[in-house]
């Protein structure tokens, strides 16, 4: 299957529609009542919509070699208390594509309208110009380090919004000097899905779903199913109970089990590696955003003054640090992604 619009693929699986805070709902569908505003708004290849902004940004010959039919929205959106928030969706759950992503992401950062269509969803404004590919937006999966022939500036950038994550922003009057500022919540659906009409529940269609659930500042969880009829497989790390500013003493639940029927369709083998395991350390969801304390609460990094200076070093493990300047088109299948 065709993975569109070069967005990694992370997960998802079956549900009803989330609630991420009271005035938003992932449900892939447009906000009845977005907020105008000429630049930022984008719909493409979505039912019932018209196409906006779609030949002068999604499907122009620098962005994306042509035209894409992936369905694709942007907009902006505000909450009950005047916070105003991306909402972004990338491909459809029943359209065949098997991949569909819906996030919200606060509006931050400084001045991120009116300078092109897309504006800050992908990051600092100053990526779309002409050194449009000094930022990272237009490749996500790329090497952060490596020199790009087609950009005037290099390295390439890890553009802000884009990071997904809070920064540490000047408060004279917080404990520190600062606060942590960002937030994002995301839904990412692998797999061909059906809605149903009567409870908005999204059902896999297909031998291999996969789910990555992200609510506004915890963790994810991350559930993958795959099942052949003679093979069926299921993994969920739930760590959505823990903050991403704290780094925990002790991993999340997991479930991993394997069964393996005959021709008869009758369980004949089965794992729960929970109860079966000899040896084995889960890990799940000890990781935080930025550097712990003594006490394991978070400080994220900095708000840096250019997008250009953005640490690379933006998580904490365990056992350490794994910077962001991996190639990680290391992971892209092209013969899914042409």
């Amino acid at each position: 299957m065709r993975r569109p619009l070069r967005v990694a693929a992370l997960a998802i699986l079956l549900g009803a529609p989330f609630a991420t805070e009271a005035a938003f709902t992932f449900n892939f569908s447009p906000d009845p009542a977005p907020l105008t505003q000429a630049f930022v708004t984008i719909s493409c290849n979505i039912p019932g919509k018209p196409q906006v902004n779609c030949g002068t940004f999604i499907s122009s010959p620098m962005m994306m070699g042509g035209s894409d039919p992936t369905p694709f929205l942007q907009e902006l959106v505000r909450d009950a208390s005047g916070n105003v928030y991306y909402h972004v969706i990338v491909g459809l759950p029943d359209n065949g594509q098997g991949f569909a992503q819906e996030y919200y992401s606060l509006q931050s950062f400084g001045p991120s309208d009116g300078s092109a269509a897309g504006s800050a969803s992908f990051g600092n404004p100053s990526c779309f110009n002409a050194v449009f590919r000094y930022c990272n937006g237009e490749d996500p999966l790329g090497d952060r380090t490596r020199n790009d022939p087609n950009s005037t500036v290099s390295p390439m950038a890890v553009t802000g919004i884009g990071t997904g994550g809070s920064y540490m922003v000047a408060c004279p009057t917080c404990p520190g000097g600062g606060a942590p500022y960002g937030r994002v919540a995301v839904r990412q659906l692998l797999g061909d899905h059906a809605k149903d009409p009567n409870t908005g529940q999204w059902t896999c269609n297909d031998s291999y779903c996969q789910e990555y659930l992200k609510p506004f500042d915890n963790k994810p969880r991350i559930t993958q199913t795959l099942d052949d009829g003679q093979m069926r497989s299921e993994f969920v790390a739930d760590m959505s109970a823990s903050p991403m500013l704290v780094m925990p003493d002790t991993p999340a639940p997991v479930t991993n089990t394997l069964l393996l029927r005959n021709g008869m369709g009758q369980n004949v083998v089965s794992f729960d590696v929970t109860a079966s395991r000899q040896q084995g350390q889960s890990t799940a969801g000890m990781y935080c955003r930025g550097v712990p304390d003594a006490q394991g609460n978070c400080r994220p990094p900095d708000l840096p003054a250019t997008w250009r200076d953005v640490p690379t070093s933006q998580y904490s493990y365990f056992d350490g640090a794994m910077p962001l300047d991996q190639d990680w088109s290391l992971y892209r299948d092209p013969a899914q992604n042409p």
